[in-house]
């Protein structure tokens, strides 16, 4: 069936391989690096605003290795405060060291490798479950159906299958809502960014593509749900 395709290979945007992710990081973190040594000396405000900064994104990283996702986003979310502090700052000064200049300019690109990285830990932790759910329910339909043709059919058996199935249908509703909520939080982010990086324009219209899917993906489990006859 088409809607069980549309869960299964649902992808969001489109995720930069692991060996990009690590070297765009690995760039971002030296002009942080060049950033500190050049600004700490001149500017103690904007140097505690970078330090704060490295340490979000260390804290970042180290979540991240946990696999600790409900904590990401918030972390996510903190990067992008401290890096607009540290461009309200930066606008004040009279002059404008280059290596902050550069860091700044990388604003965008920053705060999209953190969100990709999240998003993509997130995504697949959740479509997993997603995915096992939608197993449940085709063994169950197997079962369902091999008591249904048998000899003498067992109208108890039939009635536990059909119940279960209720709860595999009600828990892919919540499954789903669940990823279409975390696409809909991301929304005001991306349209934000996307008023100052003209690149992010694509990534904003898949986000909003995806929560069309994930609305007609839902209608439709909830229909199936409804369709259950349960005695």
């Amino acid at each position: 069936m088409k809607y069980l395709l549309i869960s299964c290979c649902v992808f969001f945007l489109i995720t930069p391989l692991v060996a990009q992710q690590q070297a765009a990081e690995r760039r971002i973190s030296k002009k942080m690096e060049r950033a500190l040594k050049v600004i700490c000396p001149q500017n103690d405000d904007i140097c505690k605003l970078l330090k704060e900064l490295q340490i979000k994104v260390n804290r970042f990283n180290q979540q991240e290795a946990m696999d600790d996702t409900e904590g990401l986003f918030a972390d996510v979310e903190g990067i992008k405060y401290v890096f607009n502090l540290i461009e309200q700052r930066y606008k004040k000064l009279t002059i404008k060291p280059l290596e902050l200049t550069h860091f700044i300019q990388s604003k965008y690109s920053f705060i999209v490798i953190y969100l990709h990285s999240y998003l993509d830990k997130y995504r697949k932790d959740l479509i997993s479950q997603i995915e096992q759910s939608w197993k449940e329910r085709k063994q169950l339909f197997a079962q369902f159906k091999t008591e249904l043709e048998s000899a003498n059919p067992n109208r108890n058996k039939l009635n536990g299958y059909k119940s279960d199935l209720a709860k595999v249908y009600q828990k892919l509703a919540t499954q789903n809502t669940d990823l279409k909520e975390m696409y809909e939080t991301l929304v005001p982010v991306y349209t934000e960014l996307s008023t100052k990086e003209k690149s992010i324009e694509n990534s904003l219209q898949t986000l909003k593509e995806k929560i069309a899917e994930q609305n007609s993906l839902i209608r439709k489990i909830k229909q199936d749900l409804e369709k259950i006859p349960l005695d």
